[in-house]
């Protein structure tokens, strides 16, 4: 999976086609896994064997803010950027022709910048208070999760009412067949990606729920460290999710490869 995600980040930075703002969030994506997957992933799965070796967890205090700062950080980037490209997705479907007026460059980098910084204060509030964080973070997961649910939802219920009018017109021609192809895929890949979404991130929100109310002992520690690595996980399916099946990254990718294995023959 990291190397999906190298050979994902060189075919970005080659590929030209892709609308600039869309290529920078999934550019944002793809280092914040790069992150996540090297330096983050090694960290909790550290601490993991670290809480289960000890008849205590107190021992483990240091290492466990380290890996909750650098996995609110990278993980909490990558999730705020998988809603930006879900309302991404979204606006250029409502806007159609006003979309590279609105979803500019410049305002996009401004996003990226505030999920950088508001992912880092939200870290930090680890290092102050724990439950603080919880509370934080898992009010932030929530948000997310809404905004992409509505964003996805919005996104079939769009192309229901297009295919809709297709039927209701009669029309049986290759315009009609293709936009029904394109439908079906849509509704499939956004239902992939939700369906990821809910089953890393819903548990790491409800080991938060219950720590909430029952207070942080040995086995909810070792339970919260295992959601925690789940949250990492899904930087590990991002590559296939969302860049992977863009046709210009896989041409971008195929010839990366191409190139490689000619350099090294």
């Amino acid at each position: 999976m990291y190397l999906a995600n190298i050979l994902i980040l060189v075919a970005l930075r080659r590929e030209n086609s892709l609308n600039p703002p869309s290529k920078l969030l999934l550019l944002n994506l793809t280092i914040t896994d790069l992150c996540a997957g090297f330096i983050s992933h090694p960290v909790s799965i550290a601490l993991t064997r670290t809480g289960i070796s000890q008849s205590t967890f107190e021992e483990c205090r240091l290492l466990e803010y380290v890996a909750f700062l650098l996995s609110t950080i990278f993980s909490g980037v990558s999730l705020s950027t998988i809603t930006a490209i879900s309302v991404d997705r979204l606006m250029a479907l409502l806007l159609e022709i006003r979309y590279r007026q609105v979803v500019t460059i410049k305002r996009v980098r401004i996003i990226v910048f505030l999920q950088w910084v508001q992912c880092t204060l939200l870290g930090a509030v680890s290092l102050w208070n724990i439950r603080a964080f919880a509370i934080a973070s898992g009010v932030t997961i929530m948000l997310m999760i809404t905004i992409s649910t509505f964003s996805y939802t919005r996104t079939f219920h769009y192309f229901r009412c297009r295919r809709k009018a297709v039927q209701d017109h009669g029309c049986q021609g290759a315009g009609a067949k293709l936009m029904m192809a394109r439908y079906k895929k849509t509704v499939i890949n956004s239902l992939w990606v939700h369906l990821t979404l809910m089953s890393c991130y819903l548990p790491f929100i409800l080991v938060t729920v219950i720590t909430l109310i029952r207070g942080l002992n040995l086995t909810l520690f070792v339970v919260h460290i295992f959601a925690v690595a789940l949250v990492n996980l899904n930087s590990l399916l991002n590559p296939i999710l969302y860049c992977w099946k863009i046709k210009e990254i896989q041409r971008a990718v195929k010839e990366t490869l191409r190139q490689f294995c000619t350099f090294v023959a």
